[in-house]
């Protein structure tokens, strides 16, 4: 099981669980020009939920309008990024409690 929240400063995604091989978990927005926009996700996995990482998913930038795709992978040994179909790039390691 994998549990995903993520939020930004005026949206809450909430809690969403996916099981092995569902359909991808995916959303999308529009930055805000004048407040910058900033999607935070923590992620969960394991039996347990026992393994996490909490990050900063996207994190607009004042010189270019996005209109990218960011497609978040989460694996068993890692959590990796592709942008605008680029190569997967690992970004993140699972922590333990």
């Amino acid at each position: 099981i994998l549990k995903v929240h993520c939020k930004s400063r005026d949206d809450d995604l909430g809690d969403h669980f996916l099981r092995f091989q569902d359909v991808a978990y995916n959303f999308s927005f529009h930055d805000h020009f004048i407040q910058y926009t900033i999607f935070r996700c923590i992620l969960w996995k394991g039996a347990n939920l026992e393994y996490h990482k909490n990050f900063t998913a996207y994190h607009a930038d004042k010189y270019k309008t996005c209109g990218a795709l960011y497609a978040w992978n989460a694996r068993d040994d890692a959590i990796y990024l592709s942008i605008t179909g680029k190569p997967e790039k690992l970004m993140y390691s699972w922590i333990k409690d």
